[in-house]
């Protein structure tokens, strides 16, 4: 997920979940600085995602015409 800051700029935030005693789930929150590669590789994979969902969609739609 990708945040703003209006002091800082943009920033990465990645939330996870970690189980480390087999027993309770953990929260865990990482906050990384934005570098120029990084944001690139963050749009690259955002717009493959929405275009996973788009044919998804298309693919749902078919199906309920027939």
């Amino acid at each position: 997920t990708e945040a703003t800051c209006p002091d800082h700029g943009p920033w990465f935030l990645r939330f996870k979940l970690n189980r480390r005693d087999g027993l309770h789930w953990n929260f865990a929150r990482c906050i990384e600085t934005v570098r120029p590669e990084s944001y690139a590789r963050y749009k690259k994979l955002e717009k493959s995602q929405r275009e996973r969902i788009r044919m998804k969609a298309e693919r749902a739609g078919k199906k309920t015409q027939e």
